[in-house]
């Protein structure tokens, strides 16, 4: 750069010496155009030594300014820059931090219940609700039921309690209450009828008539038409009990007076209550899975299909429930047979399936436990008839034998 500010300064010089005025007296001698002597040569290197000193001056002033505002962009950047960093680097952390977020609310929404969720767990709640309302009803059941099996019960001082309206003690007052009550049966048969009667029904109310649909003959004088439930306890009595034991006299249930003959008939007439509930055993299980314990509302939420309702004139809904058995069947027929359910396992992919896959397998698991306890009794019974025949086998016969007389 300086090369060139010096050409040009030499240049300048020779320009302002081409540029002095002429005069008309040319080689006069005496003015500088005319002049022999190196004057005017003196006067250009003074013009350019003072353009030189400008220009280096010029340049000092040019590099000092140079180094200032390197130095003042230098400690900009040194002050700056960490500032700069930590900014960037907050930067990234809020980034990582909303990215983490994302996850979380993905993970969230993944795992979040849905409509269907809440149906799944209001399945559980009605099959829960169902399952007490069952162990209830059977309790109840048992409990009547053991007034017509229980008469070999210690009676003290050996005496006889009376018999009363629905409590009969002996055989003959039993078979005079069950006549009566079979003679309000006779036109449609209920105590005889086990698909009218019982399995018929997917609920059975304890205080809803008995359905007499298509009975021709008409009711006898005075004759109530009996609930669901007392139809089908009588169904289950004219199975298994039809007549009710006699009680043990004295000479049976006094240990003082009892003979080795009325022991061996004692412990036959407990033998034989104990086959009889047995026998009672499986059906009273079945009437009480029938026992209206479930909201009927919950149907529609179990079902995902807030359409859903459940006819006004059904008659397996009483008092606005239903039965575990009616669920059972309602889940079974409304639900897993229906090609929505199936269509909608694609939905949302492979978890969707995964979560349909769970709630299926609790619902096999609470069917096979059901199943378990019905082949459980049906077990017991399968035992009771084989020790039954081999009794007879060995001679002892399996009929009780004439009790002793008080």
């Amino acid at each position: 750069m300086k090369k060139i500010l010096e050409t040009s300064a030499i240049a300048f010089a020779a320009v302002l010496a081409l540029a002095a005025p002429m005069t008309a007296h040319a080689g006069c001698g005496v003015c500088p155009q005319c002049d022999p002597t190196d004057n005017d040569r003196e006067q250009a290197t003074r013009t350019i030594d003072e353009i030189k000193a400008r220009i280096q001056q010029l340049e000092d002033k040019l590099v000092e300014t140079l180094k200032k505002h390197a130095q003042q962009t230098t400690g900009a950047i040194e002050k700056v820059g960490p500032q700069v960093a930590e900014a960037l680097n907050g930067h990234i952390r809020a980034l990582k931090d909303m990215e983490l977020e994302r996850q979380q609310a993905q993970a969230m929404k993944e795992h979040m219940t849905s409509k269907s969720g809440c149906g799944s767990t209001t399945q559980a709640e009605a099959f829960r609700d169902a399952e007490v309302g069952t162990k209830k009803a059977l309790q109840e059941i048992f409990t009547e039921s053991n007034d017509r099996t229980s008469a070999t019960g210690w009676v003290p001082g050996g005496g006889v309690p009376p018999s009363g309206p629905g409590k009969p003690v002996g055989a003959a007052d039993d078979i005079a209450q069950r006549f009566d009550k079979l003679q309000d049966y006779r036109n449609t048969k209920e105590d005889v009828n086990p698909g009218k009667t019982l399995f018929g029904n997917r609920t059975i109310g304890k205080e809803t008539p008995v359905d007499r649909t298509g009975v021709s003959a008409s009711n006898p004088p005075g004759a109530q038409v009996p609930t669901e439930l007392k139809a089908a306890n009588e169904l289950i009595n004219n199975i298994t009990t039809p007549i009710k034991q006699d009680p043990a006299p004295m000479a049976l249930t006094d240990p003082a007076t009892a003979t080795p003959a009325g022991k061996q008939a004692y412990v036959r007439l407990r033998s034989n209550e104990g086959r009889e509930e047995l026998a009672k055993a499986a059906l009273q299980l079945s009437v009480a899975m029938r026992d209206p314990s479930v909201d009927k509302n919950k149907v529609a939420e179990i079902l995902n299909d807030p359409s859903f309702q459940l006819a006004t004139t059904d008659q397996d809904v009483v008092n606005d429930k239903i039965s575990q058995f009616y669920l059972t069947d309602i889940v079974m027929n409304q639900k897993y047979q229906n090609p929505k359910w199936h269509a909608e396992l694609w939905k949302d992919g492979l978890e969707n399936v995964q979560r349909q896959m769970a709630q299926m397998m609790a619902f096999s698991l609470m069917l096979q436990w059901k199943q378990y306890q019905l082949i459980e009794q049906l077990t017991a019974i399968e035992s009771t008839k084989l020790a039954m025949d081999l009794e007879v086998a060995r001679g002892g016969g399996a009929q009780v034998q004439p009790l002793p007389s008080r």
